[in-house]
Order: structure tokens, then sequence, then C-alpha cells
């Protein structure tokens, strides 16, 4: 996973895959009995041809949906449910505050259960974005001391009026 993992260019997509990984790790033992399954599945194959390779096929697409994509889905969107938990325990005055930057999100809305609109950040903004941009956040716009609230997988949470 690792070579994978170094193979992405983009540092959120690498955060990802890295926790991919992370949550796939103890569940190694149904990958190779899902392996050794598709295996018998192909030796099948051999003696009755096409049903064999259904077989492997269905147990490989089945290994993939149950193990592999709810792991991703997982990554994907728990930071951005996680952020939105926080907007939503914000005080009204402050939810008015909060905006995105060079993120583009529509589930952060959905979540966060108001309109969360894309704008460049002021002193006083609170502002959603990809962790790797938190440099860029505080050159080029006014959000220059701003601390971080929350930072996992890749997707940060920004008060830009904390001193």
């Amino acid at each position: 996973m690792g070579e994978a993992i170094n193979g992405v260019r983009d540092p959120y997509y690498q955060e990802v895959l890295l926790d991919v990984a992370i949550q796939t790790k103890n569940l190694k033992w149904w990958f190779v009995s899902a392996a050794l399954a598709a295996l018998g599945a192909i030796v099948v194959s051999l003696k009755s041809g096409r049903l064999g390779l259904l077989l492997a096929g269905g147990v490989g697409a089945l290994t993939l949906h149950g193990l592999v994509v709810p792991a991703v889905i997982q990554s994907l969107r728990g930071p951005i449910r996680e952020v939105a938990a926080i907007i939503r325990a914000l005080p009204e005055d402050q939810r008015a505050r909060v905006v995105t930057w060079r993120l583009t999100v529509p589930s952060l809305s959905f979540e966060s259960m108001r309109v969360v609109r894309a704008g460049t950040p002021d002193e006083e903004s609170l502002v959603a974005l990809h962790a790797k941009d938190l440099t860029a956040l505080r050159n080029e716009t006014a959000c220059k001391r701003g601390s971080v609230v929350v930072d996992q997988v890749g997707i940060a949470l920004v008060d830009c009026s904390a001193k």
C-alpha cells in the first residue's frame, strides 16, 4: 500500500489512502480468505469453464464492495462529518462566519444543516479547507494567525479570530 500512497501526488488523497490502510489493517484475514476463495473458484473454472470464473469475479466484487469501499467512504466522509458537527454546535452568529476556501464539499452544507459558502476568509472567519492549504491560507488571506480547531485526514477547520 505504501507504493500506492507514494504514487499519488495530492497530499489530501495520500492521507485518505493512509487512513484506508490503517482501517483495513485488521482485515487481512478477510482478504486472505477472499483470495483463497477466488483461487478455489479459478481451480473450479479449470474443470467447469465459466462457472469458476464467475465465482472468482463474484468473490472479488464482494470483497471489494464489502471491505475496501466502506473504508474509503469512511476516510473521505468522516472528516467532513466531524467538521460539520463542530459547525452545528456553534452559536448561530458564529455559524454565519463559516466559509470554505479551496475546498469543494457540498456534503459539508448538508451535514452541518446550513449553507456553507465558498469565500475569501477575513479576520473573523471560520474556514474549512484542505489541511495542505494551511500555509497558503495564512500567506494569501487576512487569516494570518488563525488557530486550527480540528485537522483530521486532510480536512481542517481554522478559527481566524483566535489570537
